[in-house]
């Protein structure tokens, strides 16, 4: 079982993908921000955890957008960035979002939004292997 955060500034997408992430066998507690900041916030003070985090993140976010999470993430986590997993989610996926993202080995991949079960079950299996 994984723990999941799920950030995306647009409710109506948050509500949608914790609907699917609730049928998805590998999850253990999800929890939702519409604030990246706020997500930070939540992960530092959780950093003594070790359990494995799947981070569910919008890419086009006001304030602060993915990239910059993740920036500020690996900041924040030091050495403890390897307990994060990072699927960066977008509703339209630019080329040059793809080409960034490889800078990053925390992101693992590119989901498109809205999260469908068949997807969130494929990185179920992934997570597993």
């Amino acid at each position: 079982m994984k723990k999941f955060i799920l950030i995306d500034d647009d409710p109506i997408f948050i509500f949608l993908n914790k609907k699917v992430l609730e049928t998805c066998s590998c999850k253990e507690n999800v929890i939702d921000f519409t604030s990246a900041v706020d997500a930070l916030e939540h992960i530092q003070k959780e950093l003594d955890d070790d359990e494995e985090t799947i981070i569910l993140l919008d890419i086009r976010m006001p304030i602060m957008d993915g990239f910059t999470f993740i920036e500020e993430l690996k900041k924040i986590a030091g050495p403890k960035i390897s307990k994060f997993l990072i699927y960066l989610l977008s509703s339209s996926i630019y080329q040059a979002d793809i080409d960034k993202s490889k800078q990053y080995p925390e992101v693992v991949d590119f989901l498109n939004k809205p999260l469908n079960s068949e997807k969130m079950e494929a990185v179920c299996r992934e997570l597993d292997n």
